[in-house]
């Protein structure tokens, strides 16, 4: 094994001016692997989950560390290619998808039937779902992996509140220790217990994007879990 793929959205790889490492950086450095960063800004977790299956088609011996951002996101295609602007690694037939992001179509006012592609729940529990589809696919095919959380903790759902489609999902996930930190100890509530700031925190408040330390902390929680799959 000489490879290690990483992948996520900009809180994967966004850092501020001067700055240079990001938790793929460290850990790949740790392990003696050569680096292959498909992250950038504004990933989609379905490109996410896109990239990681197709990289794992010709890439059998390379420990892949594939990180979940914002999931208040979908994906459209148009022909249109928009080269995105990053110094990694890509699939560049993904320059033809596009973000579709919460936030753009509530400032376009398009109605409730786009407010409801957003349901957070639902957004959620179809994101949960599709990690247990890409873990179970990535099993069979014997590529060494885990699935991780660079955005928030997941709602557990109790009884009282489950959402219809979360019934049994959480069990599912509990089950697929590969899938780490879905529930708890996501990147950003170990930067709010430890007290670490992202660099842009006046603009995202608890969303910002981690520095070179916050990315150390991170990839030190990382290292704990991973350390024995590779």
């Amino acid at each position: 094994m000489t490879d290690f793929y990483y992948d996520g959205d900009s809180f994967s790889c966004s850092l501020p001016t001067g700055q240079t490492k990001n938790t793929g950086h460290i850990l790949s450095s740790r392990l003696g692997y050569d680096m292959k960063h498909y992250g950038f800004p504004g990933k989609a977790p379905s490109q996410i989950i896109r990239s990681a299956m197709r990289y794992s088609f010709d890439n059998k011996d390379a420990f892949m560390c594939i990180g979940i951002g914002a999931y208040y996101r979908l994906e459209y295609h148009s022909n249109e290619y928009i080269p995105i602007n990053h110094p990694f690694d890509l699939h560049e037939s993904e320059e033809c998808i596009h973000p579709l992001r919460g936030e753009t179509l509530s400032k376009m006012k398009l109605g409730s039937v786009f407010s409801e592609l957003f349901h957070w729940q639902y957004l959620e529990t179809q994101l949960l779902f599709n990690l247990v589809a890409l873990h179970d696919f990535l099993m069979y095919n014997n590529i060494n992996f885990v699935i991780h959380n660079l955005g928030m903790n997941f709602s557990k759902f109790t009884k009282k509140n489950e959402f219809p489609f979360a019934a049994g999902v959480k069990a599912q996930i509990d089950d697929r220790p590969r899938i780490l930190n879905f529930y708890k100890d996501s990147l950003h509530n170990l930067m709010l217990d430890k007290n670490i700031k992202g660099y842009d925190y006046n603009l995202y408040k608890e969303w910002a994007h981690p520095d070179e330390h916050g990315h150390a902390m991170y990839a030190d929680y990382l290292w704990e879990e991973i350390h024995q799959y590779v």
